[in-house]
């Protein structure tokens, strides 16, 4: 058995309880990540609240996560256990957390799981911004790319 913050009730933080998580076997095409680091979001406060638009309950808190892969589900290429992977999953806020790998990306080396785990939201955020609001054209996204490398994490 694992942990996690689990949601029963909407409500403040009080309604978020430490508990047992059992998460069964391993689904076909999935991957389990020993969460290193989980990251916090307000939409977190909007769905424990209740008025994130399709949350239902119950739930495990959290949208990002940066871990170690411990195994890796039937079917699934370009992962494998011990690798280090960052990305966007529901129920992050837990010791264990199954995650589709279409949303997880290898974390580099230079990277910590805090920092991996930082990212998810944020990147998805600003790709929005980007794509669908201003409805970024081919050439700025590569004058962007191209700028993306004086961009250093120190």
């Amino acid at each position: 058995m694992v942990k996690g913050y689990y949601v029963a009730a909407f409500g403040g933080p009080e309604v978020m309880v430490w508990e047992s998580l059992d998460l069964g076997d391993l689904a076909p095409g999935d991957v389990r990540v020993r969460v290193g680091a989980s990251g916090i979001n307000f939409a977190e406060t909007r769905m424990r609240a209740g008025d994130y638009s399709g949350q239902e309950l119950p739930f495990v808190m959290g949208m990002e996560v940066a871990g170690t892969i411990e195994s890796v589900g039937a079917g699934v290429t370009g992962f494998r256990e011990g690798d280090r992977v960052f990305g966007r999953v529901r129920g992050a806020h837990a010791e264990v957390v199954d995650c589709d790998p279409d949303h997880l990306m290898l974390l580099p080396d230079n990277l910590s799981f805090a920092q991996g785990a930082a990212i998810p939201v944020g990147w998805l955020t600003a790709w929005h911004a980007l794509y669908t609001v201003g409805r970024m054209k081919v050439l700025f996204r590569s004058v962007f790319l191209r700028l993306l490398p004086l961009l250093r994490v120190t």
